[in-house]
């Protein structure tokens, strides 16, 4: 009898971990990602609780893209998000986005466009809480002030986020790229308020002329203990019933990276092309180059002591035979010491 509730409780204990995710499972410097995005998904949410056994293998996508963490210092906004610890560089969009790893959550500080001012959310949003069981609930809030100008006046629009947090689901998830046990389910209903403020008499006092309010909910698998362990999300409804977006990890890697490099640290040329494209670095010498295609495999892998089957020239240049490849787009990521740049390209035949 007593080796059976010994059993049982160590059982309890195990189960009990593997369902809560903690900082170590949050983004780090140096972990880089491909992920799957369907922008048209549309299906029922399934039902949360215990022991679900959650079923995702049918996504699809519209489009691929790269994702990776590096230090925050040394990166061109740096200076506009002090508090930030990490960074990621979209170089699709060349968007760039500033994160705090903490050890009461995640949180996004904001987000830089191209051409466009520095967003900053004072305080930062929470992207999940941690620690986070089965069962917990937290409540956040956000806020943003962006300045503008309303009829020749001065203006601001200030959007003040409310996020509620639940842990409404724990049990396995199979995605197209794998099935992961004892993974947990948090949900996040979130409530925008956008209120537009107008100084009219230029002194610095701004009145209230309207403001509306939006509701968005959003589900999101994660993962004790693994890699990557974000693994899926499903944007919803305002009432969550619905799916109006997905994304899942399609393959990650731990890049053992400080810094995450510009896009124009590295040329590559000619894109697209058919024969051969050369990838050429400008600030370090090249030391390895890995190739992904649109599923997220693997299909090339080359470093400076052995090229395998693209040959390498003056250490910070390689060219690729890719007459054989099948069209489509290709993701490349691109190791020079300590910095890691990726991109895209693409394969006409």
């Amino acid at each position: 009898m007593k080796k059976i509730y010994l059993l049982a409780l160590s059982f309890f204990s195990f189960s009990a971990i593997a369902q809560t995710i903690v900082q170590s499972d949050m983004p780090f410097a140096g972990l880089a990602w491909t992920s799957g995005t369907d922008t048209t998904y549309s299906a029922a949410i399934p039902a949360g609780g215990a022991g679900q056994n959650w079923n995702y293998s049918g996504l699809q996508y519209d489009y691929v893209d790269t994702s990776g963490f590096g230090n925050s210092a040394g990166t061109p906004y740096a200076t506009s998000y002090p508090s930030a610890n990490l960074a990621a560089h979209k170089i699709s969009t060349d968007e760039w986005t500033y994160f705090t790893s903490a050890s009461t959550g995640f949180y996004v500080n904001g987000f830089v466009s191209p051409g466009a001012a520095p967003f900053v959310l004072n305080p930062p949003q929470m992207y999940v809480p941690v620690p986070f069981s089965f069962g917990d609930t937290h409540t956040d809030i956000s806020r943003i002030v962006i300045d503008t100008t309303f009829s020749t006046f001065a203006a601001q629009i200030i959007i003040n986020f409310h996020g509620d947090f639940v842990a409404d689901g724990n049990g396995s998830l199979t995605t197209p790229t794998a099935t992961y046990p004892s993974t947990l389910r948090v949900k996040q209903t979130m409530l925008e308020t956008d209120s537009l403020m107008v100084d009219y008499l230029g002194n610095g006092n701004y009145s209230l002329l309207g403001s509306q309010q939006s509701q968005h909910t959003y589900y999101r698998w994660f993962q004790h203990g693994g890699t990557a362990n974000y693994i899926l999300g499903i944007d919803a409804d305002s009432l969550g019933t619905t799916a109006t977006r997905s994304d899942y990890v399609i393959q990650w890697g731990v890049l053992g990276t400080n810094e995450i490099a510009l896009s124009k640290d590295i040329n590559i040329y000619p894109n697209p092309s058919s024969n051969k494209v050369t990838i050429v670095t400008t600030k370090n010498n090249f030391e390895e180059l890995d190739v992904y295609n649109q599923l997220g495999s693997k299909v090339f892998s080359g470093n400076s002591q052995d090229p395998s089957t693209g040959q390498l020239n003056n250490r910070n240049r390689m060219d690729l035979d890719i007459s054989e490849w099948p069209s489509g787009v290709y993701f490349y990521s691109v190791t020079s010491g300590e910095n890691l740049v990726r991109g895209k390209f693409s394969v006409v035949h």
